[in-house]
């Protein structure tokens, strides 16, 4: 098994708030698509990283149906860390939060959440909009309340 994603979070002084996702918005409060961040470089702007990409099905027809997260915490670190998950909706610009969010993930073990499965969508040149056509775009924000310092690497990937 590999994962399909990682991405770090580095916490320099502990414990503090963990505060340096959310959802990804313009000057405005606008909602930015999956992987653009604020191009100012906002504190607390998502990163884009932490953006996973999944597929309605595998290459051989079988449907993705949940998602694993885990992470690995800094010697000393937490050891649980809540997650929200979101999907992003290209039709309203919006990002929807997963109904079995927040969820607990222990470092070093495999949690799972179980998202909804769009189907693919028309392929019709007025209908093309941010994010990759024919999946769904989800964006991972760790919420933990509080942190000691280190680097903690967050992997997930769907599972068929």
């Amino acid at each position: 098994m590999r994962f399909q994603k990682k991405f770090q979070r580095v916490v320099t002084a502990g414990p503090t708030a963990w505060t340096q996702d959310v959802l990804p918005a313009d000057a405005n409060g606008f909602f930015l698509p999956p992987g653009v961040t604020n191009q100012s470089g906002a504190a607390g702007q998502s990163l884009g990283d932490n953006v996973l990409s999944v597929r309605a099905e595998n290459r051989i027809g079988f449907p993705s149906v949940q998602i694993a997260v885990s992470y690995t915490p800094p010697s000393g670190g937490q050891a649980t860390i809540s997650c929200k998950l979101y999907f992003w909706d290209a039709l309203t610009k919006q990002y929807f939060q997963v109904a079995n969010s927040p969820l607990t993930v222990t470092g070093g073990t495999v949690s799972l959440f179980s998202p909804m499965a769009m189907q693919d969508a028309p392929v019709h040149g007025a209908d093309l909009d941010q994010g990759l056509q024919g999946a769904t775009d989800f964006l991972l924000i760790p919420t933990a309340a509080t942190t000691g310092p280190g680097t903690y690497t967050f992997v997930w990937g769907s599972v068929v």
